[in-house]
């Protein structure tokens, strides 16, 4: 990838990796170093996590937790924070099932359903 990467995340499996730089993020393969998909997620992640299943992407930014869609670079959802509660730069991570989402920023943390 051209730019360097400010985020970056591999799978449990190691079979997936996210990065994200200025110019967005993107979900590659290890084992060919290809991208997934056809289209880069025009988000800048602070922080940035990947589904198990390597399918979704979650990042975070100034506005709370996006989700992603990682073969139509489309945006499943935004993950909006509690009133008072910052995440932007917070840490985000996906269960082991990727079932469940979670972003913390300090000692305050949020779940959310990630299907």
């Amino acid at each position: 990838t051209s730019g360097g990467a400010d985020a970056l995340a591999f799978t449990p499996d190691g079979r997936f990796v996210a990065l994200s730089n200025y110019t967005g993020t993107r979900v590659y393969d290890t084992g060919s170093g290809q991208p997934v998909g056809d289209k880069p997620i025009k988000e800048v992640a602070r922080r940035v996590a990947v589904r198990p299943d390597g399918k979704a992407v979650a990042v975070t930014h100034a506005l709370g937790v996006g989700q992603w869609d990682v073969e139509k670079g489309m945006q499943l959802a935004r993950l909006e924070p509690q009133a008072g509660v910052l995440l932007p730069g917070g840490a985000v991570a996906y269960s082991p099932d990727g079932k469940r989402l979670a972003g913390a920023h300090g000692k305050e943390v949020r779940v959310w359903d990630a299907a």
